[in-house]
């Protein structure tokens, strides 16, 4: 997780972000993928009530290894500060899902 990609990657993995950061980014590398792979991000804010942000489907054309990534964008009030997740997921595969906490403070 970071807030500035370089090569459609993170470079390192920040699990706190503040409240002026603008997006916040989360890549993976899908390995050995067939061609119609779709992958699944899915946004919460987890502080009291858990609330789904955003999903966001990202279907690769190419079999092969790939980086992939998602972003979110602050609302235009600025990030409620609080616990946060993305949940990472290989459709048809489960057991390969992923799910990184962050903070914003």
């Amino acid at each position: 997780m970071c807030t500035e990609l370089n090569d459609s990657k993170c470079d390192s993995d920040n699990p706190i972000f503040g409240i002026e950061d603008q997006t916040i980014y989360v890549s993976c590398t899908i390995k050995n993928a067939p061609s119609d792979t779709k992958v699944n991000f899915s946004w919460y804010y987890t502080t009291g009530e858990r609330l789904e942000i955003d999903i966001v489907s990202i279907t690769l054309s190419e079999s092969g290894t790939f980086p992939v990534y998602s972003s979110l964008s602050a609302p235009y009030e600025g990030w409620p500060e609080g616990d946060y997740e993305v949940i990472i997921a290989i459709e048809g595969h489960e057991d390969k899902t992923v799910t990184k906490k962050f903070e914003v403070r």
